[in-house]
């Protein structure tokens, strides 16, 4: 059975360090909002309300995450923290459900799924252990 901590409260500040760190990045190069909306390949109101609302983050197609990512040379881990901490909830309570459904079951496909699922634990686990 693999082990998943309790769900974890986040902190406003995390939502406020996320649009925080799209802004300070900005600005630090001297971009302005179309400036950087170009260069990602959005609108420059895509990201006003990136900057001005943090949960917009999940709206964002994957390649203006990897464009930033590109940009800024950052992971989206680093740049949105928040929202990368809510996947991880969100995978460990699914890899917990997928264990749970394995449970009893024997063969080399329930092992090989045992085996992604504690190595999807671990990931996280010592992810964890350095932030």
């Amino acid at each position: 059975m693999i082990a998943v901590a309790g769900d974890c409260a986040l902190l406003p500040l995390n939502l406020h360090h996320m649009s925080h760190q799209i802004v300070l990045l900005r600005r630090k190069h001297a971009l302005t909002q179309y400036d950087l909306a170009d260069l990602i390949g959005v609108s420059q109101s895509t990201i006003g309300r990136l900057e001005d609302d943090p949960s917009y983050a999940q709206r964002l197609r994957l390649d203006a995450v990897l464009a930033l990512q590109v940009i800024y040379g950052k992971l989206p881990g680093k740049l949105f923290p928040h929202l990368y901490e809510e996947v991880e909830d969100a995978v460990m309570r699914r890899v917990a459900a997928l264990d749970r459904k394995l449970d009893g079951q024997t063969g080399s496909t329930a092992e090989h799924r045992r085996a992604l699922l504690s190595q999807i634990a671990q990931n996280i686990s010592s992810r964890t252990k350095l932030v």
